[in-house]
């Protein structure tokens, strides 16, 4: 399991954070939310003269604690299943998308019922793009949860990178449960430091990366 965090944290104790009971309803948020996606894909992309083949899973995980109305947390991205990219004159390069190589980043946000707006700031996600409206024991966000993928293409006019994208089979919303009420335990905020952005995941050395998460409103 990969972990973007500073290595400062691994010299400090992890510690329970308890939510803070108020009027923006602790009770309600804190805890662990998921939800899994499905993505799949047979495409050409003519002007790269590449096949990519796509068949796989995603679960977002959240650990979230309220402290009056002001959410800290994590984000977990896992990832199950198979990418294919082959070029044209090339064999193809089978990626195997592996659910331990899980990546997380930390979050912050607020939560104001029924509004609950997390922000990802060091990670590739889009700006906003985990606002929900929490219903009950759900959280819904209005739109499907797009990945935007590179690879590497040789034998084409202007080789290099290039990107793909792909939406998940969401209807018109995404759509969080609660797993967990338990406060999850979290590093201490003291110790966060910002980072560079980077690629969600990364396979083959790079060849193949899940580089931007997107919102494509319904």
């Amino acid at each position: 399991m990969t972990l973007r965090l500073p290595l400062a944290l691994a010299l400090v104790g992890l510690i329970s954070l308890s939510a803070c009971d108020s009027g923006s309803g602790s009770d309600d948020i804190t805890g662990t939310w998921s939800t899994t996606i499905n993505y799949s894909a047979d495409t050409l992309i003519s002007a790269q003269n590449y096949r990519i083949v796509a068949d796989y899973s995603t679960t977002y995980t959240f650990e979230l604690l309220n402290n009056d109305g002001l959410i800290y947390g994590r984000i977990t991205s896992t990832v199950d299943g198979t990418m294919t990219g082959q070029e044209a004159g090339r064999d193809p390069i089978v990626y195997t998308l592996d659910p331990e190589q899980s990546t997380s980043d930390h979050l912050f946000g607020t939560y104001s019922d029924p509004a609950l707006e997390l922000d990802v700031p060091w990670g590739s996600y889009q700006d906003n793009l985990w606002t929900f409206e929490k219903i009950g024991g759900r959280a819904e966000l209005s739109g499907r949860v797009v990945h935007e993928w590179t690879f590497e293409s040789l034998y084409t006019a202007q080789p290099g990178e290039f990107s793909f994208t792909i939406q998940g089979d969401q209807d018109e919303t995404t759509t969080i449960r609660r797993d967990s009420h338990d406060a999850p335990v979290l590093a201490d905020p003291a110790s966060i430091f910002p980072e560079a952005p980077a690629a969600i995941h990364s396979y083959g050395e790079g060849d193949a990366k899940l580089s931007r998460i997107n919102v494509e409103a319904r």
